[in-house]
């Protein structure tokens, strides 16, 4: 089960309830291809999912923790039949007009007839909300405050109500965090692969298929591996900290500027910068793609843009080195003068 990455876990849950997009549901079909095991695992997951009772359509439910109970019941019936144990559970759907109490007896001998497996809903004490930026950035604000900026295509997952102890999250995707400083419950974000721990502080975390960064811009917070034990590495004001997941190593380097966070501010700034790392400043801010030859590459840059857009950015860097600039959707081509545009190729922006 542990083989299974917890974002097909969460695209699945979002297909069986309805609330997946296009690109989640080919991207489920893709994943789904690939495997016998994912094919296996995605039956599973359905045949459990179906056994909630359609006709109580007053009850309340929530596909988060849905998730969460359907993974927790596969392993829960994993570890009885790996120690030969049966075990009984009974759960019950609430809602404000009728209380439905069932047996899990039942229940778990018949799903066990097929697929040893069994499930428990949740109480409805235990809440879980969902914060979607579908096609463009979102601002949101939590029950304590702490604001959430997130990028598009991420979501973020968290409790209606946070308790005393502490401020979980669950984030997939990249977001800024403006989290309210509260000394007697850390504010902690989980990611697939890591966790992040502040009291307050302002930061932006990145979350990758192959490792998640987060670049501080005040205070500090704490990274840890979920696979590690220990205190985790602190990253300070200033910094930035990469939790690579193959390799299960922190590395922190000192920000040389603060164009991480250029899709918040609409500010660049470039100091003696190469065009190879000026156009992936561009590509991360603007989500586009910029081609050009080595020798463009290396040409340096020193300037400073505010509020504007990558054509804008693009014909001053081209005016600047004497470069032709094509556009095609958007991929950008950033060539020379000298060699010139075929009649085939896109016009210039």
């Amino acid at each position: 089960m542990n083989t299974i990455n917890n974002t097909y876990k969460r695209i699945i849950t979002r297909v069986l309830s309805g609330e997946a997009s296009a690109a989640e549901k080919e991207r489920l079909n893709l994943w789904l291809s690939g495997s016998e095991e994912h094919r296996r695992f995605y039956e599973q997951y359905k045949r459990i999912w179906e056994l909630e009772p359609e006709t109580h359509v007053d009850a309340e439910f929530n596909t988060q923790q849905a998730l969460h109970n359907v993974l927790q019941s596969i392993e829960v019936a994993e570890n009885a039949t790996k120690h030969g144990v049966q075990s009984e559970r009974r759960f019950f759907i609430s809602s404000p007009q009728k209380l439905y109490w069932l047996s899990g007896v039942a229940a778990a001998f018949l799903i066990l007839i097929t697929t040893s497996l069994f499930f428990f809903l949740r109480s409805p004490q235990a809440e879980m909300l969902a914060l979607v930026a579908d096609q463009r950035d979102a601002v949101f604000t939590l029950d304590d405050g702490s604001q959430v900026h997130l990028r598009a295509g991420a979501s973020l997952h968290y409790p209606k109500t946070f308790n005393d102890k502490k401020r979980p999250v669950r984030l997939d995707g990249s977001a800024f965090f403006e989290v309210e400083k509260d000394e007697q419950r850390p504010f902690v974000i989980t990611t697939d692969q890591a966790t992040i721990e502040v009291l307050g502080t302002s930061f932006f975390v990145e979350s990758k298929d192959d490792l998640v960064s987060v670049y501080v811009s005040e205070g500090s917070v704490r990274l840890q591996s979920i696979h590690r034990n220990g205190p985790g590495t602190i990253i300070s004001k200033g910094e930035s900290g990469t939790l690579v997941y193959d390799q299960q190593q922190i590395f922190v380097s000192r920000l040389e500027n603060m164009n991480f966070l250029a899709w918040r501010t609409g500010s660049l700034v470039f100091q003696n910068e190469p065009l190879s790392k000026v156009f992936s400043a561009l590509a991360e801010t603007y989500k586009i793609n910029v081609i050009a030859p080595e020798e463009v590459m290396n040409l340096q840059l020193t300037g400073r843009f505010q509020d504007e857009t990558p054509e804008n950015i693009l014909k001053s860097i081209g005016l600047v080195f004497g470069l032709d600039v094509a556009k095609t959707n958007d991929e950008y081509i950033v060539r020379p003068e000298n060699e010139g545009l075929n009649d085939n190729e896109p016009e210039q922006p």
